[in-house]
């Protein structure tokens, strides 16, 4: 089985994924509203694929167990046999994105927390589960979200400003509007 990123955390207390963007995507910084909606997409990505019964990876989810499946929860929720990690649906809804001016950071609340921790590493309270990593995504996927916000992220970067260049446009647009520039510029 693949490895995670490394920047996935699960901690008992909070699951998350901490994206650096300038790392990840090569830029100083980005405006938050683009970072959130990029987030946002990464979050319904994940989602979408493991409603599909899909791990980060493109795997399948390891099917559920006979005794699950003859379980009174399992009967009570209508479940099919594909496995989507919904039971109540409570921890695919949780998911939440944050943006801190420098990492994008998917996560799971405290109380989903422990739920998916037993979900991505294989153990869950009093007993093991299957291994299913759901949660978070690879560079390649951020990569493919992103490059859906090119515009608005490079839109965003500073850029480098000829001093000279700016001077003289600005005697020019004095003289246009014959104003006095200071000489001093």
């Amino acid at each position: 089985m693949a490895r995670l990123p490394k920047n996935i955390i699960l901690d008992q207390n909070r699951v998350r994924q901490e994206i650096d963007i300038s790392e990840w995507l090569g830029v100083e910084s980005i405006e938050p509203n683009v970072a959130l909606a990029i987030g946002q997409e990464l979050v319904d990505k994940i989602k979408s694929r493991t409603a599909q019964g899909k791990d980060i990876f493109g795997n399948s989810f390891e099917k559920y167990s006979e005794s699950y499946k003859n379980s009174q929860a399992f009967k009570a929720a209508g479940k099919g046999n594909r496995v989507n990690l919904r039971l109540s649906s409570d921890m695919l809804e949780s998911i939440d994105v944050d943006f801190d001016g420098e990492k994008l950071i998917l996560f799971l609340p405290e109380d989903q927390s422990p739920k998916a921790r037993g979900h991505m590493t294989g153990q869950e309270g009093q007993g093991p589960l299957p291994k299913r990593q759901f949660f978070g995504v690879t560079r390649d996927q951020f990569e493919e979200v992103a490059a859906e916000f090119g515009d608005e992220i490079f839109q965003a970067q500073p850029q480098e400003v000829d001093i000279r260049s700016l001077t003289s446009e600005i005697r020019t647009l004095g003289q246009l509007f014959s104003l006095e520039v200071d000489d001093e510029l």
